[in-house]
Parts: C-alpha cells; sequence; structure tokens
C-alpha cells in the first residue's frame, strides 16, 4: 500500500516468505530463536534473508554469520582485531604463590582439606577488595567439595560473618527451602 508507514516490527520481520507464511525465528538472531525452542538442529534456522558474509566461501567449511551484527569493539573497524586487555598488576598478595594444578582427580575427603587450605592461605589473607575492612572473618563455602550444583551469593552479611557460614540470614533459610524443593540438601550442593 502505497504512503503506508513501516512499523517497527515489519522491519525485523524481513522480505515476505515465499509462502506467504512468516517463517518461524525469522529476523531474530540464533539464541533468541533458541530461547524459544526453536534450536538450529530443528530444521527452522533463523534467517534474516541477508546473503552470506563477502569472502565467505561455500567451500570454507564455516556457515555463515545470518543476522548477526559482527562482533567488533565501539570505533572499531572490520576487519581489525580489538586490542589485547594488559593487566598491569597483581592478582594476589606479594607472598601467596598460587597452589600446583593436581594431575589426578581428589577423593572427597581430599577435597575438602584441600578446600580448607586454599580458604586458610588464599582468601582468608585476601585484601583486595573493600569487604576486608568491616570482617571479623572469611565466609567460605560449605557443602560438598565436588558439587553438581554451586550457589554463589553476594558479599557476606552480618549473620554470615559472625557465623563464619554462607547463607545462614532470612536470605539463607530460602535457599534451605529452594534445595529442599529440589529434593536436595545444602550438604549435596556447595
Amino acid at each position: 500500500m502505497l504512503g503506508a508507514r513501516a512499523s517497527s516490527s515489519d522491519f525485523l520481520a524481513g522480505p515476505p516468505s515465499p509462502t506467504g507464511r512468516p517463517p518461524v525465528g525469522r529476523g531474530m538472531p540464533a539464541p533468541a530463536a533458541r530461547g524459544l525452542g526453536m534450536a538450529p538442529s530443528s530444521g527452522m534456522a533463523p534467517s534474516t534473508g541477508m546473503a552470506p558474509s563477502a569472502g565467505m566461501a561455500p567451500s570454507s567449511g564455516m556457515a555463515p554469520n545470518r543476522g548477526m551484527a559482527p562482533n567488533l569493539a565501539p570505533g572499531a573497524a572490520p576487519g581489525v582485531a580489538p586490542p589485547k586487555p594488559v593487566v598491569t598488576g597483581k592478582l594476589m598478595a606479594d607472598d601467596a604463590e598460587l597452589p600446583p594444578l593436581c594431575d589426578r582427580e581428589l577423593s572427597p575427603a581430599e577435597a575438602a582439606a584441600e578446600l580448607g587450605r586454599l580458604n586458610e592461605h588464599f582468601v582468608r589473607h585476601c585484601r583486595k577488595c573493600e569487604l576486608h575492612a568491616n570482617r571479623t572473618q572469611t565466609v567460605f563455602g560449605v557443602g560438598r567439595p565436588r558439587p553438581e550444583l554451586v550457589f554463589v551469593g553476594e558479599g557476606p552479611g552480618a549473620d554470615e560473618d559472625r557465623q563464619g557460614q554462607p547463607f545462614v540470614g532470612r536470605a539463607g533459610q530460602l535457599l534451605t527451602r529452594m534445595i529442599a524443593a529440589m529434593t536436595l540438601t545444602r550438604e549435596q550442593v556447595y
């Protein structure tokens, strides 16, 4: 229709389908389509109707990047790699060294002992952020040393600092109920 104004949804929909029906996922990046249950393996790959990127030969073995903007740093020119970050400071205290990597799987007892050692030698003495200013002790994780499920929370509150255990206040009580609803116990998770 002449003179009709296109809406943003018309713009995102891309060109009309030859069948007259819009294909599922048209105009959506692959991650958004997957979130709607439309995995590329389902045969319903998202499409914007755009041609493959220039210089991408069909025999290259790589699928063309359709509908996704190139991952460029702000102000970067296409084809130019962003600068690599430069580390200018030390990540740990001067007197601390990273523990060696273990070349074998630890037993649960060995893993628990190793976590205790990490807390004692590295975490307890950390001064890299302001959390250390008001704490009386570190609040290290508790539970199964090699868990299938890990919970990570914000900095410890007064209840956690006082007891030396994570998730012990009202939020901890809620977490315990949530874990129980998953038919697990706090001892089975970390």
